[in-house]
Order: C-alpha cells, then structure tokens, then sequence
C-alpha cells in the first residue's frame, strides 16, 4: 500500500510582495498538496508557473490535460518532496518531517535579503534603506573581517545577538583609541584578534562613554531591517530564520546634548579652512556647506544646481543682503531627495555668500555642487572621512567630528534667534529636537547675523 500520496492544484490568489516590486514571479503557480498519516494536509509552492491553458481548464487542469509540459516541473518537485517526507516518516523523524513541510530552508544570504528589501522598499525611504544596510554591513564587516562582498554571501542568520554584542565591544575599544596617538591605536585586525583572546574590556552599559551614541544609531539602524514591520512588509516574500536575538540588544547609555566647543577651537577650524579653498576646494565647500548654513551629510552630498535661486528683489533675502543665490533645501521625489523628517513638508532657504556662491556656479553643468567629478565612494569619503580627519586635529575627543559643524551652527542660531528659528534652520521635524540636542548656550559664537538667514 503506498505511503501517502499528492496531488497539484492551482493558486489562485498571489501574495501581497514579490521579490522585484510588481512583478510576480511564480503567479499562477502550481501548489502541491502533500498527505501522510496522522499528518494534516498541506500545500507547498512548487514554484513553477501554471501555462494559460491549464489556467482556462474548468474542473481539473491535471485530469483534462494531464501531459501538459508545465505540469513536469511541478511533478517533479512533488515526487522528490513524497519520497523524502515518507523517508522520514518511516523512521520516525516527525521534528524533521515537521520542519520539512513547513517550509524550513537554508536561510537566504544577506545579498538576496538586501535586493528583496531594496525592491519592496517605497521610493521615499530609499535612501534611508540604503543606510540602513549599510550599517548592518559595516557591523558584520567589523565583526568577521570578510571583504563586503563576502560579507553578502553571508546567510542573513549570521545576525545573532553574540555578533551584536561582540561588535559592541569593539566598537568601544575603537572608541577609546581614538583618544590616543595616531602610532598607538590599534587596527581593526588587532581588535578582533584581542576580542578572540578575551583581552578586550567588558561591554560598559551603565556609563555614557563618548561613542555610545554612534554605536545605538548604527545598531539601530541594522535592527530595523530584521525587526517586526520589515519583515511584514518588505520581505515577506522570504522565508527568514528567527532573529529576535539580534533585535532584542538594548541600547547603551548615550550622552544626548551638544557641549560648546572649546574657545578658540573655532577659529582655528576657520583658519585651516581658508587654506582649503586653494589647496581642495570640494573640502572648502563641504565646510562652507555645513558650518555656514549647517547642513546634514548627506544634503552636502544630494545638493546640485537647482538648489540654487537667484532673487533680484529680496523675498527670502534680508533686505540688508540684497539681491544674491539662496539654496533650496526641500523633498525633491525627482531626485529622489528626502529631508530627514519627512513626515513634514519643510522647507529651508540659506543665503549664500558670493565667494561660495561664485565657485558653485561654475559647475552649474555638473550634476552635483559637491565633488561632481568624484565617484559616489569617494564624494562620502571626502566628508566622513578626510573632513573628519582634519577636524580631528583640533577636534581630538569628539566622535562624528564633521557633524560638530552642524551642531555649532544651530546651536549659535538658538543662542541668537531662539529655539523655533533655530528649529526652522536645522530642519528638525519639531523643535523638542533642538530643545533636547542643541540648546547650548556658547561662550564663542561665529559671526552668524540675522543678515545671513532666510526665512
């Protein structure tokens, strides 16, 4: 007597997301039905799609047209599923049989994951997806050592909350280094091998070590892409291991707040700048950019020739200024540019000097005002890195030293002009966020005068 038996019926109904956005890739698919002994029924995707003509048939597409070639795959599949369900039955292996139906696969790697969740991501989160994974990659990066691409052949249940925690770690102790001479700070080679060997401190958790709050946004942001809605929404067209372990890391204690900088440090961030303006002038803009109109990162990095306007009768220009550029800083879905908080149509104008102004215009054919003739690495890299770099120098304590600008400038607007104008410069969705970050009252105050903002 056989052992259980089959049968292929159709799908009927497609599932809410595909792995490409729109395009169904096995609707209409082939389902088998599986029976066994004391074993409830249950249908399995053969993924193999369903030809027009059986689609058609009224009744059944396996009884009317039973050498369709469409059917073979699924056949196939079928017969190959049947005999190994009744292997393990016969051996009475039900766990196994269990996992077996229900679906349990190899979990998929990190680069499947990341087209999956790319492709079902809406276009206005885009650019935050992309930061979103790649913090998750630096995190595995700095964990394993493995190039990024190795990285991404990776099975995404690689996540773990031991890898979360060991990262924490070296990311402390890269933190502490930073403190030291150049000469003396260790690679990231030499962490994981003091990590392997039990050398490195314990995770601090009760103490708000300078760093904490990098470390919270990066591990936040891998979080999100493994955490509940991502998984609803974006990838569930996957079959992904369980990864509550790595999502349920807490958070460390982080030091919120902007301190003043140190007097004098300012103008000697001035002086080195000026010196950039002959030597590298895309590192002079990225300055100018941040420090005199204090913007983000990534608006440096997403701001071309529309952003400028010109006003020959002052309307957003002080009337003192007179006519001059102003930049535009607002969503643009046809660059696929959204501000941070985007759940507010913010816009935000910023008077450009004519010095700026006169080297912005000559790339007006460019497709970028900052490091058009750069690849996309080597533009990021100009700001988090070499900016970061020399801001380091005078700089050495602070951790995300090109964002310091950012914080002076409207932490000097809230000083001046108040919280709501401040709020209103920075592009902050409420002005609770600059309440919380940048109400710091600074003892050495640039020369921003009501003269240079716009409303």
């Amino acid at each position: 007597m056989a052992l259980g038996s089959f049968c292929l019926v159709r799908q009927r109904k497609p599932v809410n997301r595909w792995a490409r956005a729109g395009v169904p890739e096995f609707f209409p698919n082939w389902i088998v039905m599986l029976r066994l002994p004391g074993l409830p029924r249950r249908g399995e995707s053969a993924r193999a799609p369903i030809c027009d003509l059986c689609l058609a048939v009224e009744g059944s597409p396996t009884v009317a047209r039973p050498d369709c070639r469409c059917q073979r795959p699924a056949r196939e599949f079928a017969t190959e599923l049947l005999k190994t369900s009744q292997h393990l039955w016969r051996q009475n292996r039900l766990q196994a049989l269990r996992e077996l139906r229900g679906g349990r696969r190899a979990a998929p790697a990190l680069r499947r994951v990341q087209e999956v969740y790319m492709a079902n991501l809406p276009e206005r989160m885009k650019q935050s997806g992309r930061e979103n994974w790649n913090a998750l990659l630096s995190i595995v990066e700095q964990v394993t050592g493995l190039s990024p691409e190795a990285v991404l052949e990776l099975p995404i249940s690689c996540l773990s909350k031991q890898l979360a925690l060991d990262w924490m770690r070296l990311r402390q102790a890269y933190n502490a280094d930073l403190s030291k001479p150049e000469g003396e700070r260790r690679s990231w080679g030499q962490l994981r091998a003091a990590l392997k060997a039990g050398e490195l401190p314990g995770l601090v958790i009760d103490v708000p070590l300078p760093g904490n709050y990098t470390i919270n946004t990066m591990l936040g942001k891998a979080k999100s892409i493994a955490g509940k809605k991502s998984r609803s929404f974006y990838l569930n067209a996957l079959e992904l291991p369980d990864l509550s372990g790595f999502c349920s890391v807490s958070r460390l204690i982080a030091r919120h707040g902007h301190e003043a900088l140190e007097r004098g440090v300012i103008a000697k961030i001035e002086e080195q700048a000026a010196g950039w303006r002959k030597t590298n002038v895309d590192l002079w803009i990225a300055h100018q950019l941040m420090s005199r109109m204090g913007l983000r990162p990534r608006e440096v990095l997403a701001a071309r020739r529309s952003w400028l306007e010109y006003e020959k009768e002052p309307r957003f220009r002080p009337a003192e200024a007179g006519a001059g550029w102003i930049l535009v800083v607002r969503n643009r879905p046809e660059e696929n540019f959204w501000q941070k908080a985007r759940g507010k149509a913010i816009t935000r104008r910023y008077v450009v000097d004519r010095d700026l102004a006169a080297v912005l215009l000559r790339r007006r054919r460019k497709p970028w005002l900052f490091a058009p003739d750069l690849a996309p690495t080597g533009r990021r890299n100009l700001i988090e890195r070499t900016l970061s770099k020399e801001l380091r120098r005078f700089l050495a304590s602070r951790k995300g030293t090109n964002y310091e600008l950012r914080k002076h400038y409207i932490s000097t607007i809230y000083s001046k002009h108040g919280r709501e104008a401040a709020a209103a410069q920075g592009g902050h969705a409420t002005s609770e966020t600059t309440e919380g970050y940048y109400a710091t009252r600074l003892g050495v105050l640039p020369t921003v005068t009501g003269a240079e903002l716009a409303g």
